[in-house]
């Protein structure tokens, strides 16, 4: 079974937008997400639209901002950082 463009934009999509976080995080310049997604689109998502990006990047950044909700009640629950959890590098207790 191989992916289709959608799953393989979502994938490329999430990559990037993890890589610009961290790139953030470290102090690094500014990535080019915009200009990276394009040449993905071109050379790994041909069959999308630029209309079915637009909305694939808003459902996610939709699910994003809905989901901030359950990432904090987490954090809250489990004794985790707030930058920790937002950025995914400690899930578990700090006591583990």
């Amino acid at each position: 079974m191989t992916l289709t463009d959608r799953e393989r934009f979502l994938y490329h999509l999430s990559v990037l937008m993890t890589v610009d976080v961290i790139s953030k995080d470290k102090g690094k310049p500014n990535m080019d997400v915009d200009g990276m997604m394009s040449a993905i689109t071109k050379n790994r998502c041909r069959k999308l639209s630029t209309k079915d990006i637009l909305q694939i990047y808003d459902e996610v950044e939709e699910e994003a901002f809905a989901a901030t909700v359950v990432y904090e009640e987490y954090a809250l629950e489990n004794g985790n950082d707030i930058n920790d959890r937002m950025h995914g590098f400690n899930v578990r207790k700090k006591d583990e």
